[in-house]
């Protein structure tokens, strides 16, 4: 496990410690580093990836993980190589073994988050790091974090490897503590004082910070996959243990009508959110190919009809408000799934070829001429099915690591770009395929307005007692509580029904503008 020094040590080494190493050894330290510089940025970025990714699938499948941002990954510089091997007692040949050879780090809300994201890193069968050893560092000097270190193991070799995970307020500590204190060598006698203090207001922010996510947590419904509207009127219940709460709760609750303020704002962070989420509107916008109609086509809309925990939209209630994240992904993913039936079915198949970076690279070229030949200009490589990370991390390298997609194609589920080509990776697809499109040519995306069609009703005595009748099976009765009809209409009374939708159609273009070449995915990537 990694041990941090207390903060005068710290200083000491990063800044005044002369290199024991020799001319000879650092050369050859120099020359390591040099051949290695490829797959070094190349393992880099499979990590940056790789962070990027789970802590967005946490971010949909968490019950509440909060995340800032996942920090540019690094290989760590020559002078801090030598540094590190001499600490570390290796030899100047030895440089992939040093334990930090490639950093990252990610940023969340609070302590709980933190934790939840080490434990996800730690138990994933498909972390590109092995051997793994977690240390809760909680040093003198005020730094605190969670550290990760591993082997990080690629096709192309095996590195050392760390990832430090901090809170928001962690992080602040330790880039003010690197800028203001750690260079400032007259405060040496005062800097053990300063940081306790500091360690001390840090500690307890957290720990207030994590009271205030412990007193509003409340579990999150697990997503139902959007389906088109019916006419049955009884929604499906979105399954969640309640919290602990008490009569008095339950009855505020049950004699409280929904707070109109509450109601709006949960149509505003979900239109907010179908925003961010909005790829595949957004793909075709970029390619003039996406029109919005004043509209609504009830034959092309899908959503959900739902039931939710009533708690959260009643004011005075212990309940948080709900995560409107998982609808919008979720709404997303239909859309994307759409697409991806359009293309299979739009397509002139061309070839096959295996899920390797090199050989999908060279297929694209052969079907950049397929498009030529028909004077077309692609715009959009799609890739239906799941791939490894090192496949992503080539797909991805016209792109700088550290600089990332540009903005305007920095989307979910887009994972690069080959030229002027947005690169989208659709991994839920049953059928894997690659496919090379003009998406202005193949096709126009219509949206019906409005964006999201809304609506939120709670039951009266009399609606749940009938609703109860027609399914007794409607809601679960927790443990604690009676097994009675009286109580199932008690427990449907602390819900509401929410329904939304939303529709979207394709417009197909007579044109071929869908060239296809099959994909091979002989294994599970996360195997």
């Amino acid at each position: 496990m990694s041990c941090v020094l207390p903060l005068t040590q710290q200083s000491l080494l990063r800044y005044n410690t002369v290199s024991r190493m020799d001319e000879q050894s650092e050369a050859q330290v120099a020359k390591a580093l040099g051949q290695l510089g490829e797959p070094l940025e190349q393992a880099a970025r499979s990590l940056w990836l790789y962070l990027e990714n789970t802590c967005a699938a946490l971010g949909e499948s968490a019950e509440d993980f909060r995340l800032r941002f996942v920090d540019q990954t690094r290989v760590k510089k020559f002078p801090s190589v030598v540094r590190a091997i001499e600490e570390q007692g290796l030899g100047p040949d030895e440089v992939a073994r040093v334990d930090d050879l490639i950093g990252g780090r990610v940023v969340v809300v609070s302590p709980c988050d933190a934790k939840v994201l080490s434990d996800a890193i730690a138990d994933d069968i498909a972390c590109p790091l092995e051997q793994i050893a977690i240390d809760d560092v909680r040093d003198s000097s005020g730094y605190s974090g969670i550290h990760l270190k591993g082997t990080l193991v690629r096709s192309y070799g095996a590195f050392g490897c760390e990832i430090q995970i901090r809170t928001a307020l962690q992080d602040a500590w330790a880039v003010i503590s690197r800028v203001d204190l750690y260079r400032q060598k007259d405060l040496a006698e005062i800097l053990p004082k300063i940081a306790q203090i500091q360690a001390r207001a840090l500690a307890a922010a957290d720990d207030a910070l994590e009271l205030i996510r412990k007193e509003a947590r409340h579990p999150a419904a697990p997503m139902a996959q959007p389906t088109a509207p019916s006419s049955d009127p009884t929604p499906v219940i979105a399954e969640a243990e309640p919290m602990p709460e008490g009569p008095e709760e339950d009855e505020l609750i049950i004699r409280n009508p929904v707070s109109q303020k509450r109601v709006d704002a949960f149509l505003n962070s979900l239109l907010e959110d179908r925003t961010k989420a909005a790829t595949t509107e957004k793909l075709f916008l970029r390619s003039n190919a996406f029109h919005v109609t004043s509209e609504w086509k009830e034959s092309t809309a899908s959503g959900f009809n739902i039931l939710l925990r009533k708690g959260p939209f009643v004011d005075g209630s212990n309940w948080a408000f709900y995560r409107t994240w998982e609808f919008a992904t979720a709404l997303e993913r239909h859309l994307l799934a759409r697409l991806d039936r359009l293309l299979d079915e739009a397509a002139d198949l061309v070839g096959q070829t295996t899920a390797d970076a090199e050989a999908i690279l060279q297929a694209v070229e052969n079907m950049t001429e397929w498009h030529s030949s028909r004077n077309l200009s692609p715009s959009l490589v799609v890739i239906s099915g799941r791939l490894d990370f090192d496949t992503i991390v080539q797909l991805g390298r016209p792109v700088d690591v550290r600089g990332g997609l540009p903005a305007e194609i920095r989307l979910p589920w887009v994972i690069g770009a080959i030229r002027d080509m947005v690169v989208l990776n659709i991994a839920e697809s049953t059928k894997p395929g690659l496919y090379l499109v003009d998406l202005a040519a193949a096709a126009r995306l219509i949206r019906y307005s409005p964006p999201i069609k809304y609506e939120l009703n709670e039951y009266t005595e009399e609606q749940a007692r009938q609703l109860i009748a027609e399914r007794p099976d409607l809601v679960p009765i927790p443990e604690d509580r009676p097994q009675s009809e009286g109580e199932r209409v008690r427990q449907l009374l602390l819900h509401v029904c929410v329904k939304l939708y939303e529709s979207y159609d394709f417009e197909r273009s007579s044109t071929q503008a869908v060239a296809r070449t099959a994909l091979q995915i002989t294994s599970d990537p996360d195997d």
